[in-house]
């Protein structure tokens, strides 16, 4: 009996600390409304023909960052939505496009190949809080 009081206890926080292990957070990533005409304001490949070979995620996790909840206690994973890799190549297949590729499957005839693999990807993000005696000052 003394070994179930012991036990029980125990067995609660590794559950509740696994629970905390697998609690992840989802943020959304966008590019700015200007950023496509600031990256390519004219066409400059005439139409070139290019076979997409899509983009890899080849990180070992992922999740893009870790945020804590607790002054730097318990972090847990970020995830975005969509997936990184989804995101990343929607992106550039749209500049490519607005850049004037012509983009198609992955065909023998189409002699230039372009693919893009993800290695590292990390989003930061740096909190300042004030005061109101910091307001006061600035």
């Amino acid at each position: 009996m003394k070994i179930a009081k012991i036990i029980l206890p125990v067995l609660a926080l590794l559950v509740s600390s696994l629970v905390r292990a697998q609690e992840t957070a989802t943020i959304q990533l966008e590019l700015p409304a200007t950023f496509f005409n600031q990256v390519c304001p004219a066409p400059v490949w005439q139409n070139l023909s290019v076979a997409w070979q899509g983009t890899v995620d080849r990180r070992e996790q992922a999740s893009v960052g870790l945020e804590s909840k607790k002054n730097g206690k318990d972090p847990i994973a970020v995830n975005t939505d969509p997936p990184i890799a989804d995101l990343i190549d929607g992106k550039l297949r749209e500049i490519f496009t607005r850049c004037g590729m012509h983009l198609v499957a992955d065909a023998p005839e189409v002699p230039l190949k372009l693919g893009a693999s993800i290695e590292a990807f990390y989003a930061g993000v740096r909190r300042v809080s004030f005061s109101a005696r910091a307001r006061r000052r600035a």
